[in-house]
């Protein structure tokens, strides 16, 4: 079963009897009067054990990785790369490394 879910972004982690949640936020805009308000309403959790989370944790950090290697993600005051690596297109999977037999 695959179900695709967007979110802006994470509005918590908390640690509840020995299980992490994960809330996810997205932005949600009204108006009134001609006036416009942003709000963060949560979306949906994901709950996981610490292990399943520290595991995600190396997965994030591998696609930041990536994106840096790619010229998507910049530190403050270098210039931006021109090309095509500004496309999402262009940022390889980031998955594990084949495990090693015998070790």
């Amino acid at each position: 079963m695959s179900q695709y879910l967007f979110a802006d972004g994470i509005g918590n982690i908390v640690l509840t009897n020995g299980i992490v949640r994960i809330y996810y936020e997205t932005v949600s805009h009204t108006e009134k009067d001609g006036q416009v308000s942003s709000a963060l309403d949560r979306q949906c959790s994901i709950a996981m054990t610490p292990q399943a989370f520290l595991h995600s944790f190396k997965k994030m950090n591998d696609m930041v990785e990536a994106m840096k290697d790619a010229g998507v993600l910049i530190k403050h005051g270098e210039e931006r790369r021109s090309g095509p690596a500004h496309s999402a297109a262009t940022i390889p999977a980031v998955s594990e490394a084949p495990k090693e037999k015998g070790g």
